[in-house]
């Protein structure tokens, strides 16, 4: 970047931490900016996809975000591949377990058109990871992949680098990042029930990562350099906190009237693209 840039980016980051930001509002906004974007997408453009993707446990979230728009509007849901991705930057030599993303591809049929969903996007190093091991895994049966994917996550300054064989790619943000506020959506789950989880989930908590398990019911781990989903982890919460059953029903019921809300306020035009 060239000095004017740099500059510009400076004082966005001081300006964003000099702003007084409710972090649960923020939140409840950027959800219902997702769930808007969704259903302007699939809804109003009526445009089909062969599957849903996402990655990690922001993925897990906001594909279960997806699931709502989808009910909400009455289409019916496309296959879902989860993929327990990390990113390289974050863990050297750590392969996804491909026994578990093959077996949810095996039986999708005429795969071209796909949905990536993520709560934001810098590097889409989890995209491209998710993308291509479809496409290799569409090679393996000896189909030539050509795959259109589309990206609908906030946008944190991001620019499509790469250059990958048969895949052809657009993005569609729902929002522009706020400089230095990340993962908005986990800043929904009450205090109260932070404090029940972080026992077990221990402290400092990683929100993101309760966010997944509240509403997907796993979480991703390393072990032994393989990545994977722990389904495991909701039952030994359950077991062990109180009213846990109750408080998740009650915040998915919550999640569910902002996707509702967002979907609204699209249509009657006081949230726009």
């Amino acid at each position: 970047m060239d000095k004017y840039e740099q500059e510009f980016r400076e004082k966005w980051k001081k300006a964003a931490k000099a702003m007084k930001v409710d972090r649960k509002e923020l939140g409840e906004l950027r959800l219902k900016r997702l769930a808007a974007r969704l259903y302007s997408l699939i809804k109003e453009s009526e445009e089909g996809f062969d599957l849903l993707v996402g990655g990690g446990n922001s993925g897990v979230v906001a594909i279960e975000i997806a699931k709502m728009v989808y009910r909400a509007a009455d289409i019916e849901l496309p296959p879902i591949v989860l993929f327990p991705t990390v990113r390289p930057s974050n863990q050297q030599n750590v392969q996804i377990d491909s026994s578990l993303v093959e077996e949810q591809l095996r039986n999708v049929k005429g795969l071209s058109r796909l949905l990536f969903v993520d709560d934001e996007i810098m590097r889409a190093q989890t995209a491209k990871i998710c993308f291509e091991i479809i496409r290799d895994f569409l090679g393996k049966s000896k189909v030539s992949p050509c795959l259109s994917c589309t990206i609908v996550a906030e946008n944190h300054f991001f620019v499509w680098k790469y250059d990958l064989r048969g895949i052809a790619v657009r993005f569609l943000p729902f929002a522009f990042v706020l400089q230095g506020y990340n993962g908005n959506f986990s800043y929904l789950i009450p205090q109260e029930l932070i404090k029940k989880l972080e026992p077990i989930l221990g402290e400092p908590i990683d929100r993101n990562q309760a966010l997944a398990i509240l509403m997907g019911g796993k979480r991703k781990i390393v072990k032994n350099k393989l990545s994977s989903f722990d389904y495991e982890i909701e039952k030994k919460i359950v077991n062990k906190v109180k009213d846990y059953k109750k408080d998740k029903e009650g915040f998915i019921k919550r999640i569910n009237k902002l996707v509702k809300e967002g979907i609204e306020e699209y249509r009657k035009g006081s949230i726009k693209f």
